[in-house]
């Protein structure tokens, strides 16, 4: 990669043996990923990484490394949610409650290591940093680095902001430098379209329905999904932000969707409509019979395991019943 004068300064350890180590890995983790640069991170962070369970969390080793070289992110971080230790109301026999207490006996120490790190206060834990709650929002066309799948697409998508959906640990450490590879969906080029869903369906499709139809059919890709228009209109307010945070959810944990398009509803499609497309872009249609049949093949795994169908809950549009829920069985 090319690197600046400072990058290089950080990559030969003048600034101390810990910010070397951290900025090889950048290093490394970018040119894996095929950047020819770094690029400035402008937001705050929000990391996948808000337990020390075993196996799952960053090294306590790295983050002593890390803390008593009296490093910090670039801005203040948000992390997921941590795992409940509220023993009492859980319903546990002893023998659960002692596994948990030995996965969890370093959580006290993370957590103080996170907050000499830059986590952003003790009430920042949450899966839904963009809500205006918490306030981790970014704007159109911030650089950002997350690693949380749902986060990053509705980051991506919903916001407009730009970043890749990377890897927990390279995330914490992208934010201590404060850059980050400049590839995939920080480009313009990476955020085109690859598919163009149709969504012709008689009524609004649940949301995690249809991310699930849209994840399966493109995996890794972007799409720009048109038809939806009919039922949200043009307007992204609340309760179409619901709709989308749903969607993008299912988008990402059944494919790898890092970002989607809604044609007259999310910023970029807004402004670049089907521009947004690629040249060479792939068609799907949804309709009613590819969801009907997607619902009932999970109906049937639910049912071979000896449970029931799932329930799926979302808002429905201010036309039908504001502020009520419907459960699609």
């Amino acid at each position: 990669m090319r690197l600046t004068r400072e990058e290089k300064r950080l990559l030969n350890g003048d600034r101390g043996p810990t910010l070397e180590k951290v900025m090889q890995s950048l290093a490394r983790y970018g040119q894996a990923l095929g950047a020819k640069q770094l690029v400035d991170i402008e937001g705050q962070g929000h990391f996948a990484i808000p337990a020390v369970t075993p196996g799952l969390g960053p090294p306590l080793e790295m983050l002593d490394e890390l803390t008593a070289a009296g490093l910090k992110t670039k801005f203040a971080f948000t992390l997921d949610p941590r795992s409940p230790q509220d023993f009492e109301n859980l319903d546990l026999t002893p023998g659960q409650r002692r596994v948990f207490e030995e996965m969890l006996a370093e959580q006290p120490f993370y957590d103080r290591r996170m907050r000499q790190l830059g986590l952003r206060d003790d009430e920042a834990y949450t899966c839904t940093p963009y809500l205006s709650e918490v306030g981790n929002i970014p704007q159109v066309g911030t650089i950002i680095a997350w690693s949380e799948s749902s986060c990053v697409v509705y980051a991506n998508s919903v916001l407009g902001a730009r970043t890749n959906r990377n890897a927990a640990v390279m995330d914490l450490l992208s934010n201590i430098i404060g850059k980050t590879p400049l590839t995939g969906l920080l480009t313009d080029e990476g955020r085109k379209a690859d598919w163009l869903i149709n969504v012709n369906t008689k009524t609004l499709p649940n949301p995690q329905l249809l991310g699930a139809a849209v994840g399966r059919t493109v995996l890794e890709d972007v799409p720009y999904i048109t038809g939806l228009d009919r039922f949200l209109g043009s307007e992204l307010n609340e309760t179409n932000r619901d709709y989308l945070k749903e969607m993008g959810a299912a988008c990402a944990a059944i494919g790898a969707v890092g970002l989607f398009h809604v044609d007259g509803l999310t910023p970029e499609a807004v402004h670049q409509d089907r521009n947004l497309l690629r040249p060479d872009y792939r068609s799907c249609v949804v309709d009613d019979v590819m969801l009907n049949e997607l619902m009932a093949s999970y109906a049937a795994k639910c049912k071979q395991r000896g449970g029931r169908a799932p329930k799926m809950f979302y808002r429905l549009p201010p036309s039908e019943s504001a502020g009520s829920i419907r459960v699609v069985r």
